[in-house]
């Protein structure tokens, strides 16, 4: 099987469905595990007669695991990369599918996990009303042994050219789980329904600045379009988070469409706070 292969034959609306249309297309991906796993099965059954019976029973699942797994992850990650680079050719941006050495990650997420265990992938890179974008694919590890968990994300950073107030909005299903929450002090309540959906918190002394920047019209589109979305201001760089690898053209395109909400929305506020804010930092 030639890895270099593994590649779509149409556009991608869906990895899913892409990866069952390939597998059909190339069976060899399904008939050399296959092979390989009915040869393990009759080599068990002939050097263990009834024992070997027993073993294949118990073990069944397990061999089909070693099996049958490495093409799947093959041919799962191969098509996420073509879909990634899809998008990144229809919106004319670069893409990369290793992180590389792509930027600076300073938003809580990227401080999460194990070391060593963060992996960015699938890179679709550009600029957007003059200001560098990324998209990509983002994980990493918690826990260990057979409590190790991997944790998936997709991820749009925006870089403005000013230095922002420290903001983390969180969506509140985030709080049972990979809570981002707790590196800022101030917890602030905003109007409306939006607390039941977000949980904000920011660097101390800038309730006005998020007020400015969480206006009535942001916080009815974050409600309308965002509620599974958690959003970062730290330093220059924007960050939204979805806690899932996209896998859908429907869901990505909305992702990116709200990256460019946030591009024409924010720009011109950041731009007028840009002289308080860089004030109240040289003096704390």
């Amino acid at each position: 099987m030639d890895e270099s292969q593994v590649t779509p034959d149409q556009p991608i609306t869906s990895v899913d469905a892409s990866e069952l249309t390939y597998f059909r297309k190339h069976p060899l991906w399904i008939v050399v595990p296959s092979v390989i796993f009915v040869a393990i099965v009759v080599y068990i059954f002939y050097r263990g007669g009834n024992a070997g019976v027993q073993v294949m029973v118990e073990e069944i699942i397990f061999l089909l695991a070693i099996c049958f797994l490495p093409s799947l992850l093959i041919v799962r990650q191969r098509v996420q990369d073509e879909f990634m680079r899809q998008f990144a050719e229809a919106n004319g941006y670069t893409f990369s599918p290793y992180g590389g050495n792509f930027g600076v990650l300073d938003g809580t997420l990227f401080r999460l996990g194990n070391g060593g265990s963060q992996s960015v992938t699938d890179v679709a890179s550009g600029a957007y009303l003059s200001n560098p974008i990324s998209l990509f694919d983002y994980s990493y590890e918690t826990g260990s042994g057979k409590y190790r968990e991997a944790h998936y994300y997709t991820v749009f950073q925006l870089q403005f050219d000013t230095t922002m107030p420290d903001l983390l909005l969180e969506k509140k299903s985030f709080l049972s789980s990979d809570t981002l929450l707790g590196q800022l002090p101030e917890h602030i309540k905003l109007e409306g329904d939006f607390n039941k959906y977000f949980s904000l918190s920011i660097k101390k002394g800038y309730e006005v600045e998020a007020l400015e920047i969480f206006t009535p019209d942001v916080m009815e589109e974050l409600e309308e379009k965002c509620k599974n979305l958690s959003l970062e201001i730290i330093n220059s760089h924007l960050f939204i988070y979805d806690n899932k690898i996209i896998r859908t053209k429907v869901d990505l395109d909305a992702l990116y469409d709200i990256a460019q909400y946030f591009v024409q929305k924010l720009g011109p506020v950041l731009a007028r706070m840009k002289g308080s804010v860089e004030a109240m930092e040289s003096v704390q």
